[in-house]
């Protein structure tokens, strides 16, 4: 939840409609009304109504930028809010919807969905009857209505005796007692807007010297040059044309520029970027005269309104600042993802210059720190890079950023950025980046479990790679090709893939991804049973892996070698090494690893007779599962446990 409005005052009314309101609430309004602030203080005054907790998100349905919060993102973030592991939220969003609604069940907790776009946005993110949901929109929501029973509060201007108000606790009461006629005008050219009011106080605090009567007569020729009096948004404008005109010339720079950034907030590291040049300045300038604040130690965001404002404003240094924006997303998506998968193959790409301001990770925990912060703006990133035409910046970025998400479980980012960098790469005269584009994709569709046509895009790649002699490419692919295969159980077909793909990287001079392609024809080979032959490989692989610190490799590769020693009569030595797998999985955080692992081990320990053992490790399974939502497998094993009873 966001920090209680400073200095709120008045709306009295409208706070006991809230403490009257039902299940759902729908408080709608103009954009600088003050929606959010009005639920923000209601649900900080009233946090004793919800022991349980309180989950917040802002839906960015009227952002400048055209691209609302979807609803799957939304309940990821209040998943992991909830205490679900990255890996764990299901990819569905009818599966992320009803582990959201089984996890609220019960609990007494509000949830402010705040600057809804339209009624099927909030819908998936309706908890259950105990929970208090409030929505607040420019929209009225009246779907919401019609449909769920939702109590509409709709918001107007404040009246002048609140907005006095306002200013007085923003900027002192015996200032405004002071100069009673410059505040009635200040107010009145504020028409009400809380937003507009607001960033009037930002200035007047900024400048404590200047009498408000000056501040005033600026303000009044603001409003002379604004046009559409009659819009009510007009007083926020001519605030905001008033404020921006008195920024110095690199804090008006960077204002307007930051209009322009593709997230839905910025760093102080890329807003230095942005401008190529310390920010530090001027962002705090911004801050103390409201244009920008601080939704986070280091990260700055902007009201939508007060945004689309700063890109009308952005017009020289606008193509540079994007190019080094650009810049510093693309070289920080592939330091983090170089940092933290050093062994992963990687394509010929175009350079991807370092800028004058780069990020570079100094640990694994600070590269996924920085991909967490950035995950939304990276994607925004590849979207803009696409708008201005730099195709291979956008597949350049499908391609760092998949084994992160991956890793994370942000598998419907990593669909959508493989389908943009497939649109981008039918741009660039090159078949290798068309083919890895569409062998990204093609093992995008295989995480949803869209085998087949995951599989057509895999040999449109191979089709692309057939007359070269991009050795490289072509075993990526061919190795992807048979996890589609595998994944589908279908491991005779998957097999000469495999194969493929080692004959062709054993010349290469790549010892880890050659053990990895090893591993993969053996594990495959172990799932057809020839487990000799699958063991020698797998056995092979791990003796690389460990030579060169591949844990998660060795880890998996170790497990397969079990799987074949216990489907060749040795179950006692299979039992052994599952147990040094269960250490490696243990430190890793691999829970579904883990959890198989478990589910062999007590399958041997029954059949040895130790039934004690055997239901100790299924327990533990049966938790690991269900932690990973794989609740068939789950179900599977509290069968066993049944039958041990």
């Amino acid at each position: 939840m966001l920090s209680p409005p400073r200095a709120f005052v008045g709306r009295t009314t409208e706070l006991a409609r809230l403490d009257e309101a039902g299940a759902v609430v729908v408080v709608s309004g103009a954009g600088g009304i003050g929606k959010t602030w009005l639920a923000l203080h209601w649900a900080h005054r009233d946090a004793h109504r919800f022991p349980d907790g309180q989950l917040y998100v802002n839906l960015r349905g009227f952002d400048p930028s055209g691209q609302p919060v979807s609803p799957e993102r939304a309940l990821r973030g209040f998943l992991e809010g909830l205490g679900v592991s990255s890996t764990a939220v299901p990819s569905e969003v009818e599966s992320q919807a009803a582990l959201y609604r089984s996890l609220l069940a019960g609990r007494r907790m509000l949830v402010l969905l705040d600057n809804a776009a339209d009624s099927a946005q909030v819908v998936p993110l309706l908890p259950g009857s105990t929970s208090t949901v409030i929505v607040t929109s420019r929209d009225q929501l009246t779907g919401l209505v019609a449909s769920h029973g939702a109590r509409r509060l709709t918001v107007d201007t404040l009246p002048p005796r609140d907005a006095r108000a306002l200013l007085a606790a923003r900027i002192g009461a015996d200032r405004v007692a002071a100069e009673r006629d410059a505040v009635t005008e200040l107010v009145d050219s504020c028409a009400g807007m809380p937003l507009a009011l607001s960033i009037v106080a930002g200035r007047a605090q900024a400048y404590p010297a200047f009498p408000l009567a000056a501040l005033a007569a600026e303000l009044r020729e603001a409003r002379l040059n604004a046009l559409d009096e009659d819009d009510p948004l007009a007083s926020v404008r001519a605030v905001l044309s008033w404020s921006t005109d008195a920024l110095k010339p690199p804090e008006a720079q960077l204002f307007a520029l930051l209009g322009l950034a593709p997230g839905p907030d910025i760093s102080a590291q890329a807003a230095d970027a942005l401008i190529g040049a310390d920010a530090s300045r001027a962002l705090r300038a911004l801050e103390r005269v409201s244009l920008v604040q601080q939704n986070s130690p280091g990260r700055y965001r902007m009201h939508d309104l007060v945004r689309l404002h700063a890109a009308e404003q952005a017009k020289s240094d606008r193509d540079a600042a994007l190019d080094r924006l650009i810049g510093y997303y693309t070289h920080g998506a592939y330091a983090v993802e170089r940092a933290l998968f050093p062994h992963r193959a990687l394509p010929v790409l175009a350079p991807v210059p370092e800028g004058p301001i780069a990020y570079a990770p100094p640990d694994d925990d600070a590269a996924w720190a920085w991909f967490h912060a950035e995950h939304a703006c990276l994607a925004g990133t590849a979207r803009l890079a696409m708008r201005r035409g730099q195709y291979a910046v956008v597949w350049q970025l499908a391609w760092f950023l998949a084994p992160l998400r991956w890793r994370q479980g942000y598998l419907d980012d990593d669909f959508d950025g493989w389908r943009l960098a497939l649109a981008a790469a039918e741009h660039i005269d090159d078949t290798a980046v068309r083919a890895h584009a569409s062998r990204g994709l093609g093992r995008a569709c295989v995480q949803f479990h869209q085998i087949d046509e995951g599989i057509g895009h895999l040999q449109r790649a191979l089709d692309l790679l057939a007359d070269t002699d991009l050795a490289l490419e072509r075993a990526i692919v061919h190795s992807a090709t048979a996890n589609a295969y595998s994944t589908g159980r279908r491991y005779a077909e998957a097999l000469p893939h495999a194969r493929q793909a080692l004959a062709l990287l054993e010349p290469l001079g790549q010892p880890v991804l050659t053990a990895q392609a090893r591993s993969q024809v053996g594990e495959t080979l172990v799932r057809l049973r020839e487990n000799e032959a699958g063991r020698a490989l797998l056995e092979q692989a791990v003796t690389v892996f460990r030579e060169h610190g591949d844990v998660d490799s060795e880890a998996i590769t170790l497990s397969n070698i079990a799987i074949s020693l216990d489907q060749s009569g040795r179950p006692a030595e299979a039992l052994a090494l599952f147990a040094t797998c269960r250490g490696l999985y243990t430190t890793s955080g691999n829970h579904y690893h883990l959890a198989d692992t478990l589910d062999r081990s007590g399958d041997i320990l029954l059949a040895f007779g130790d039934i004690d053992a055997a239901a100790e490790c299924w327990r533990e399974a049966v938790v690991l599962f269900a932690t990973t939502h794989q609740r068939e497998f789950a179900e599977r094993i509290k069968g066993k446990l049944t039958d041990l009873s």
